[in-house]
């Protein structure tokens, strides 16, 4: 069992907040290659193949956000619920400018909504976060063996999902059964909740880990079929990479600017999938030359780079307004 974990002194693993921050730069780099023009030449380089193969691999951070939150648990409150209404508000109305300033869209309020509504990360993230106080309550009141016999179910529940994204469209496949899903994050999150409860990710040798990782990521680079986030492979190598980084010995330094940057990481995702990864895709175009296979990895590498240093300045803003709007009115109630 791995008893030495190391914390900073508010309690926070300064592995898994730089996990946080490695899997959302994978994240910028998954929309970078998606949203350019790789895709059609994918076979025709091999760097292309590389790129277009990597982007399959990426898609691991999408469950490690998830099983984080699971882990960890979501605390509820009104606060917080406020906060993430605040995130999707806010990455709603800057993807909405920006793609008035960049590719000319029509000023209405309706485009505003649909930026809104059709952010899937957020729209799902929602239902877990207002969900999650009643399974955290019937989890904490499960008896520890009876969370041991749960993890088979949820094992083909995770099976079920992600054969739902297989089924042609004919039998129905649909984002609530498979990828793009609530149920999805919802049976990650209990699995982690689950897995915490019991300790059964001490028990688990740090070499075994590494087999499961060099078993995955071959997996997952190769065979495009089991790329996607409802992937057994995919949520077996994000839990193994979460424990791998938990048990993972980072400088105090290091953890704080972490700990400082890890809390920007979900309003970073949100942003990207309010619909700013159609522009930073429409952009990668124009920067690269629409339909241009013979890309520099190098140059890809310093485009996600540079995608990720706007959005993280982005989020900070979010952040300090935060901070304002709470100061504001803590002054207003003390001069009450």
């Amino acid at each position: 069992m791995i008893n030495n974990i190391q914390t900073n002194r508010g309690g926070r693993n300064g592995g898994i907040e730089l996990l946080r921050i490695l899997c959302m730069f994978g994240f910028v780099c998954l929309h970078v290659i998606g949203y350019s023009s790789i895709a059609p030449f994918g076979n025709q380089n091999p760097q292309s193949w590389f790129l277009l193969h990597l982007r399959y691999l990426l898609n691991v951070g999408v469950d490690v956000f998830a099983f984080i939150s699971g882990y960890y648990g979501i605390r509820f409150s009104i606060r917080k619920f406020l906060n993430l209404l605040y995130i999707g508000i806010f990455s709603s109305v800057i993807v909405f400018f920006a793609e008035i300033y960049f590719f000319d869209v029509d000023l209405r309020i309706i485009n505003l909504v649909q930026i809104f509504l059709n952010n899937w990360y957020f729209r799902e993230y929602l239902i877990l976060f207002l969900l999650s106080p009643f399974i955290n309550i019937y989890l904490e009141q499960t008896k520890k063996e009876n969370l041991e016999k749960m993890i088979l179910p949820l094992v083909f529940i995770f099976i079920w999902n992600f054969l739902a994204t297989q089924l042609p469209s004919s039998f129905g496949q649909t984002d609530s059964l498979g990828n793009h899903s609530a149920m999805l994050l919802i049976t990650i999150y209990i699995l982690g909740r689950i897995l915490n409860k019991t300790g059964c990710l001490e028990k688990i040798n740090t070499g075994v880990l590494v087999v499961t990782l060099m078993i995955c990521f071959p997996v997952l680079f190769y065979v495009s079929r089991l790329k996607d986030f409802s992937s057994p492979f995919c949520i077996l190598a994000a839990i193994s990479l979460f424990e791998l980084f938990r048990r993972l010995p980072v400088n105090a330094r290091v953890t704080n600017v972490a700990c400082f940057l890890s809390p920007s990481m979900l309003g970073i995702l949100i942003l990207h999938n309010a619909g700013s990864n159609q522009i930073s895709g429409g952009l990668v175009h124009r920067y690269f030359d629409t339909y241009e296979c013979n890309l520099s990895g190098l140059a890809f590498l310093k485009y996600a780079i540079n995608i990720f240093f706007i959005a993280l300045f982005i989020d900070f803003v979010r952040r300090l307004t935060v901070f304002l709007i709470v100061r504001i009115i803590r002054i207003r109630k003390k001069d009450n």
